[in-house]
């Protein structure tokens, strides 16, 4: 199982008109893909699973990213 996310990172551009200039907030762009990341991992604890050992086998491999 994988989970997939994805992230504006047009949300977290720092734009100076005047110099002309655009810079990546990091420190916004690391709070969300943390928030981001709880989120997804959050969605394969409270998922569905038909057995027990589904869902076991499932957490212990399941993948999330961020796109």
């Amino acid at each position: 199982m994988c989970n997939l996310g994805s992230i504006n990172l047009g949300e977290h551009l720092l734009i100076d008109i005047d110099a002309q200039q655009t810079d990546v907030d990091w420190d916004k762009l690391r709070a969300t893909v943390r928030t981001a990341i709880t989120f997804l991992d959050r969605v394969i604890e409270v998922n569905y699973y038909p057995s027990i050992q589904a869902a076991a086998s499932t957490r212990a491999g399941a993948r999330s990213g961020l796109v």
